[in-house]
């Protein structure tokens, strides 16, 4: 597809050019809390009955509207409330399956909702905006992205009932979001969205990756998608283990996870250690072919997934015989996430 200038965008999208005499007059004198009309105006928006309009196209026009804007006038930029054009643009993110860039962006509509909601906003009894709703899992509420909010709450809630039902666990989606979003303390902790957005695209990017590993060359190839993707789900459980004090005090995994072991109980002694990436596979089926206790098992696999795939890339494929090792690896890394909050955070 060949690079669309700004005006050729909007021709695209809504048959007309933008002409940038106006936009920018508009924006140095549109009060800073009134910034939603602003974007109304000027934005693309998105087709809530056609949900693939040009998802790409949109998200583009809305980046480089609000790089203009940023460009002419970085105070006024920073200043201007910027939840919807945030919005639109996690939307169509999520569209394109670019559930890292969406997320990102709507957590940054959440940070302008805060800001222009100020200190007074109570999350566990106020009415939430779009953005904030998504985080919470509302799958409905105020959001104009129905149809991407249901789907994000239904892959996460998924998620949350397997593991609870292997785990053995009571834990639900709704008491997920008021134990460890809401009642936390956190929310308006940036450093704690990371983590919980990282969560949510962690969950959903792993729909697409078991895609790619589905259809790719039966020779095999490049499994850095793969190993990246795993990756991210250890950071993820680390972040946690450190992010609840006495954790906090802790630089690696291991002793992160003995800060809190008392409360996990984590049988540290079955970890794969100093292993390759093969024998964490070997490793957690042997542990499933021996009935270990599943939070065990989780939590050896994210050891040893976190003490591999974070030193290198150059591992043997081991999908090509056995592609469905991608997915047990992925489960065991989201239990011992999920394991972490539930003995954390809620019980």
């Amino acid at each position: 597809m060949p690079r669309l200038s700004f005006p050729d965008l909007y021709i695209l999208i809504n048959g007309r050019p933008i002409d940038v005499s106006d936009l920018l007059p508009d924006f140095i004198n549109t009060p800073a809390g009134q910034g939603d009309a602003l974007f109304e105006k000027y934005g693309p928006g998105n087709i809530i009955d056609f949900p693939l309009d040009r998802p790409y196209e949109r998200l583009k026009a809305y980046e480089i509207l609000l790089s203009t804007l940023e460009d002419f006038n970085a105070n006024h930029f920073r200043e201007i409330h910027k939840g919807t054009p945030y919005y639109f643009l996690g939307w169509t993110a999520f569209q394109i399956e670019d559930y890292e860039k969406g997320v990102f962006y709507l957590d940054s509509a959440i940070s302008e909702d805060l800001r222009l909601l100020g200190p007074s906003f109570d999350i566990n009894s106020s009415r939430g905006t779009p953005g904030i709703d998504f985080l919470l899992l509302t799958g409905g509420g105020n959001q104009v992205a129905l149809a991407t909010a249901i789907e994000l709450m239904h892959f996460v809630e998924d998620e949350i009932n397997s593991f609870s039902s292997k785990a053995g666990v009571s834990l639900t989606k709704d008491i997920f979001v008021q134990k460890f979003i809401k009642e936390s303390g956190l929310f308006r902790d940036g450093t704690f969205r990371t983590i919980v957005t990282s969560l949510y695209s962690f969950i959903l990017e792993f729909q697409s990756r078991q895609k790619q590993l589905d259809i790719r060359s039966s020779e095999g190839g490049s499994i850095e998608p793969f190993l990246t993707h795993l990756f991210k789900g250890c950071v993820i459980f680390e972040s946690l283990l450190k992010l609840k004090p006495p954790g906090d005090r802790a630089t690696t995994l291991s002793p992160a996870i003995d800060a809190h072991n008392s409360v996990l109980g984590v049988n540290t002694g079955i970890f794969p250690r100093q292993a390759t990436f093969e024998e964490v596979v070997e490793r957690m089926h042997q542990l499933t072919s021996q009935n270990t206790p599943y939070h065990d098992l989780c939590f050896a696999v994210a050891y040893g997934l976190r003490n591999t795939t974070g030193h290198q890339l150059a591992w043997p494929d081991v999908f090509k015989d056995n592609p469905g090792v991608y997915a047990e690896l992925y489960k065991a890394v989201v239990g011992s996430i999920l394991w972490t909050i539930n003995k954390l955070w809620v019980d």
